[in-house]
């Protein structure tokens, strides 16, 4: 490059084809990231390039989800801090890391309400600053009638690089999410023992651990792998 330049300076009729030559190899580094594939053939999103998640700063994508009549959110969806989760809560449900939420549930129905967070719903975090959540498995939520109800829900965190939930933080109900490598990880722990058990305590000691870095190999990286699925395979039964 430097006897190019050299051989250009001494000859200034060259000097244009020297740009020419620099503008030419720039655009093909440029051209080999901005090709990198983001879907498969069939459209779908492939690992490290879904909406909302790993380092996208778009919204999460997804079916919406619809809110039980008669049950409502007194305060909005609360974040806690991961290294202090004590409150008093009447439920402590879900599975997951980093992303806490609180939320105090009324029942208006009349009526004892069982209702079900669905797998794959999301929480979106008010603040580009806080990870995004997400619930593996089903979460039901056992409600009285004519009662409130203080949860505190463990999400798994969709967002490896950035602050997770913080007393501060404040999330919204995002949609259920319809991203083809999540779906394949939320169909593969099915019928596996994932969510917290009355009184039992969350760890990331074991199958909870995993999980989460499963999801960041899916939202961060290049996905799950044949050993991935194998160990997958092989996590206690519900």
């Amino acid at each position: 490059m430097f006897l190019l330049f050299s051989i250009a300076m001494s000859h200034p009729r060259n000097v244009l084809l020297l740009c020419i030559c620099l503008t030419c190899a720039l655009l093909v580094v440029s051209c080999s990231k901005s090709d990198a594939p983001v879907s498969d053939k069939d459209g779908n999103d492939l690992p490290g390039h879904i909406s909302g998640m790993g380092p996208s700063t778009e919204a999460l994508q997804g079916q919406l989800f619809h809110f039980s009549a008669g049950v409502a959110i007194d305060g909005g969806i609360k974040g806690v801090s991961a290294l202090e989760s004590q409150g008093d809560y009447c439920q402590v449900i879900g599975s997951g890391s980093f992303v806490l939420i609180s939320m105090e549930l009324v029942n208006n129905t009349g009526k004892d309400t069982l209702l079900v967070l669905p797998a794959g719903l999301s929480f979106a975090s008010q603040s580009l600053e806080d990870q995004n959540g997400l619930l593996i498995q089903d979460v039901p939520v056992y409600l009285a009638k004519n009662t409130s109800c203080k949860v505190l829900l463990y999400t798994y965190c969709l967002n490896e690089h950035r602050h997770a939930s913080s007393d501060e933080s404040r999330y919204d109900f995002g949609p259920v999410c319809n991203a083809a490598p999540i779906k394949e990880l939320i169909q593969l722990l099915a019928d596996k023992k994932v969510n917290l058990a009355p009184g039992e305590k969350a760890s990331l000691d074991g199958a909870m651990g995993d999980i989460q870095l499963w999801i960041w190999q899916i939202t961060d990286g290049e996905g799950l792998t044949a050993s991935d699925k194998q160990r997958i395979s092989v996590l206690e039964n519900k």
